[in-house]
């Protein structure tokens, strides 16, 4: 226990200058880590890392997992759960048959495939989703990060049985059912009780948490399993209410950060001079990862009618080798199931990935207008016009540049005024309600030129942006010298520089929410309204029954 606090405390010894680094030259901090485990891996034993890391894996997993509510799970299959199984197959076998062309025997191949295939949902939590995904490629990246995440328990079960008997196989994917099932019936009925028996007390609650974190690893372990199915079905065990438990969400929410840096920094300190052979495999395997697997997920997208933005974003939020194919190679390697030049290149593999989505994610616009200038993420006029619709000669109008909350009302507004307007809006989940309650929409790209000449932008009186992304306000102000232009963020600083470059009017909600408390507390105060009044219109507004 004194070595493992003792290599613990070198690993965050050494992370603090790069991280400090990281801080002054804005850098992301998964990079920083990653090189700062370079360096600990000179004064750690790969053994010992090799412990380290399954455990901070695991309990990576559970506080991830957290986030997962059984309420939500369903049977229908909808567009990112055909995505997710569709690529996954599809770059498995690009993998394996590259495995196979290069001369590995079968059994070898398909551990090439298969941890090429697997995308971080660990990068998409810490670098990517949103609080509220109001983003539809941040939702679909989440979605999709998920199901494969569930793809990958199970063949971890596969390989934890340490054979490919089927009886042995059939007996760990049993054990792996029995945890997710009891872990299911705890969060539906019994964590709300044990909550009751406590009085909501956080600390209980925290310590229960715990407990049953501890049962499952526990129970993995005695069922000769992987600790990361039994971390897995803790956290799906959990009831995510950040409201309800919000001192809990919050302690595991820290946890969490804890846990990332132990991650990070062990990717880099298991990687370790490359041979040539494992060199030209990595080479591979990130040429899968970076390439093929987000042009695999743009065409599916494509082919299920998603804008070639959304597609090419969400593509690029997969390029990444994951956290379950690390657990994935060093159970395997462990069991004796690979060789350690596979081991040895996908740890490398993942290094190098997890430090290059970095900068896709950040430059990925730039790398989407790349894309589409050389035709390879599809057409965007075939989709545009079939799900649209804008009546003729369509003039002096508002433009509603996405359908939110925001978005619906000021439909409501506009129909109830008689003013014409068109909504632009790219999710296509959202189609069939703008049919029933818009008298115009565009299912298209803000973005894209052929969008904005369907909603006739040139003969609009009015635009306005009920999203807050930055990407689309810094698009929409260039139009400012032509017609009125109303923008959305949360920054002050931000809303300041778009009225400078012309903006007709920022709404900051931060400051619009702080007007309407104060119109309320003085009519209030005055006696123009009573608690009860109050609380019925908020209910109202949330849509729920008084």
């Amino acid at each position: 226990m004194a070595d493992l606090l003792s290599i613990i405390s070198l690993m965050f010894l050494i992370a603090a200058p790069f991280l400090l680094l990281a801080k002054i030259f804005s850098v992301s901090t998964a990079p920083a880590l990653i090189v700062a485990g370079l360096v600990v891996g000179y004064f750690v034993e790969e053994a010992i890392m090799l412990d380290i890391a399954r455990l901070g894996i695991a309990l990576l997993v559970f506080t991830s997992t957290v986030r997962l509510q059984t309420k939500d799970f369903h049977t229908e299959v909808t567009d990112p759960e055909l995505a997710a199984v569709g690529q996954l197959l599809a770059v498995v076998f690009i993998g394996f048959s590259a495995g196979l062309i290069i001369g590995y025997p079968p059994g070898q191949a398909i551990f090439i495939g298969l941890t090429a295939s697997m995308s971080s949902s660990l990068m998409g939590s810490t670098l990517f989703y949103t609080r509220y995904m109001d983003y539809v490629h941040d939702w679909l990246s989440e979605t999709i990060h998920s199901i494969q995440d569930f793809i990958a328990l199970f063949l971890l079960m596969v390989v934890a049985a340490g054979t490919f008997q089927i009886s042995t196989v059939a007996e760990h994917l049993g054990y792996g059912v029995i945890l997710l099932v009891f872990a299911t019936i705890i969060n539906r009925y019994l964590y709300d009780l044990i909550g009751k028996f406590a009085r909501h007390s956080s600390e209980i609650m925290l310590i229960m948490t715990v407990a049953i974190l501890l049962f499952f690893l526990g129970s993995a372990q005695l069922m000769g399993t992987s600790i990361v199915v039994g971390a897995f079905a803790a956290g799906v065990a959990i009831n995510y209410r950040p409201v309800k438990y919000s001192e809990v969400i919050n302690s595991l929410e820290s946890i969490n950060d804890f846990f990332v840096a132990i991650f990070f920094i062990t990717i880099g300190a298991l990687v370790t001079m490359p041979s040539r052979e494992v060199v030209s495999l990595t080479i591979l395997l990130v040429v899968i990862a970076v390439v093929v697997k987000p042009m695999v997920m743009i065409w599916i997208l494509n082919s299920k009618d998603y804008e070639r933005r959304t597609a090419t974003l969400t593509g690029l939020n997969l390029d990444q080798v994951g956290e379950f194919a690390l657990i994935f190679v060093i159970e395997a390697l462990i069991l004796g199931l690979i060789i350690p030049e596979i081991f040895e290149a996908v740890i490398l593999a993942a290094a190098i990935t997890l430090i290059t989505t970095s900068f896709t994610r950040y430059y990925n616009e730039q790398i989407f207008r790349i894309l589409a200038f050389l035709g390879l993420v599809g057409d965007h006029g075939k989709k545009l016009k079939k799900y649209s619709f804008v009546p003729a000669e369509l003039k002096n109008h508002i433009v509603i540049v996405g359908y939110g909350d925001f978005a619906r009302r000021l439909v409501e507004l506009c129909n109830e005024y008689d003013v014409k307007y068109v909504v632009i809006e790219s999710s296509p989940w959202k189609i069939d309600e703008l049919k029933e309650k818009s008298k115009a929409f565009v299912f298209g790209d803000v973005f894209e030129p052929d969008t904005r000449e369907l909603a006739n932008f040139s003969e609009a009186d009015l635009v306005v942006s009920t999203v807050d992304f930055w990407a689309i306000s810094d698009e929409l102000v260039r139009y400012s010298d032509q017609l009125k232009v109303i923008l959305r963020t949360k920054d002050r600083r931000r809303a300041h520089e778009l009225l400078d470059r012309g903006a007709y009017y920022v709404a900051v909600s931060d400051l619009l929410a702080a007007d309407h408390l104060e119109e309320l507390f003085h009519s209030l105060v005055d006696d123009e309204k009573d608690l009860e009044a109050l609380w019925e219109r908020s209910a109202e507004m949330l849509g729920k029954e008084v």
